[in-house]
């Protein structure tokens, strides 16, 4: 889990993830402010692609690939996250 502590900006100027050194599979998701997933993708093992999305995000979420079908995640999920102080 990546929490920028605030939204932050995505698409071709912002932040990104690659997997170029990763050997295995990863699903991410991108959620917002509020918890709410904004976007989830698949990213191959070894790909130099940028993941990212259009927009803002404030949590990037890591699982091994697959993970987010098998745990049913997808639109409407909501991060459940700690109160703030």
């Amino acid at each position: 889990m990546f929490d920028y502590g605030e939204e932050i900006p995505g698409g071709l100027t912002g932040t990104a993830f690659t997997m170029s050194e990763v050997v295995f599979p990863l699903d991410i998701g991108f959620f917002d402010e509020s918890g709410t997933l904004l976007s989830t993708e698949t990213m191959e093992k070894g790909s130099e692609e940028r993941y990212t999305i259009d927009g803002q995000f404030r949590f990037a979420l890591e699982l091994p690939g697959g993970t987010f079908a098998q745990l049913g995640i997808g639109a409407g999920t909501r991060l459940l996250l700690p109160e703030e102080n």
